[in-house]
């Protein structure tokens, strides 16, 4: 069963006796919170993005969306809460390396959400998976042609091979 909570605008999922939160309908025009400000990344490696931004006055916490920027397949963006004015900074884990996320932070009030802050970053690159189906195609007396296909997950760009 899915539920929305009028008040806030967040959604509820229910099921086996248990409830989670997944997500919100944001309404920007439901408070007079400014928006979040410098939102600026602090730590980035090829699994994870750590973000920081100013703190709002008058919010109670935080909202943060993230979704890969990956235009072959659908993609659902992730929602988080963070309770308290004081926390505004977050990890992001289990990202995908060499990819692209938009990020979002709202502040809230408990009666609504301010106007989103986006940033997109890009993970750093992973080292490269090998190249698959390695094959020598020819094979003369001071030379051999070799052929192969890119790996299935390059883990960012490939620029070269190394022999």
């Amino acid at each position: 069963i899915i539920s929305r909570n009028p008040s806030n605008e967040e959604f509820y999922c229910q099921g086996n006796g248990r409830t989670a939160w997944f997500g919100m309908f944001v309404n920007p025009n439901t408070t007079s919170l400014s928006s979040t400000e410098n939102l600026s990344v602090t730590q980035l490696t090829q699994h994870s993005i750590t973000l920081s931004w100013a703190t709002v006055s008058g919010s109670y916490g935080y909202y943060i969306s993230y979704e890969r920027l990956d235009f072959s397949v659908p993609v659902t963006p992730t929602y988080m809460r963070l309770g308290g004015s004081d926390n505004k900074s977050v990890t992001l884990n289990k990202l995908t390396a060499g990819s692209g996320y938009i990020i979002r932070v709202w502040a809230t009030d408990g009666s609504g959400v301010s106007q989103p802050i986006e940033k997109t970053v890009k993970t750093k690159d992973d080292i490269p998976c090998p190249p698959r189906f390695l094959r020598i195609t020819r094979d003369i007396e001071n030379a051999v042609e070799l052929n192969w296909l890119p790996p299935v997950n390059p883990n960012g760009v490939n620029t070269s091979y190394e022999i």
